[in-house]
């Protein structure tokens, strides 16, 4: 009975997300359509984010999870990115050359097609 009871208890934390926010550094990050198209900043500050405001102010700080294979989730909401008619469906973690940014896959409003961005300190 104990043993099946670990086993199920292993079972629920390997399947938990990885609370890894070391994975993303405390900083702004710009972020930017691959055409060009300004989203905002989101500022990270621990397991913390905020994002800006179309006024250039930041919001609220909301929580953020960095998933296994460095996927972020977004705990909250990122005004300026809705001020400019897009959504995030995914977002990950990349460092490449010492630098670390988060790549997104968005969708502009009324599109049928998926974008992408980048933000970068």
């Amino acid at each position: 009975m104990l043993r099946s009871t670990l086993v199920a208890a292993a079972l629920i934390v390997s399947a938990a997300p990885a609370f890894a926010s070391a994975d993303l550094p405390d900083a702004t990050y710009h972020c930017a359509t691959s055409d060009g198209v300004s989203l905002g900043d989101i500022r990270v500050e621990g397991e913390n984010y905020a994002g800006s405001n179309p006024d250039g102010t930041f919001g609220t700080p909301e929580m953020f999870i960095v998933m296994d294979g460095g996927k972020v989730e977004w705990l909250g909401s990122l005004p300026a990115f809705e001020a400019a008619g897009y959504r995030i469906d995914s977002s990950s973690i990349v460092t490449a050359g010492g630098l670390t940014r988060i790549d997104l896959v968005v969708l502009a409003d009324g599109a049928s097609d998926f974008g992408t961005a980048s933000c970068i300190p």
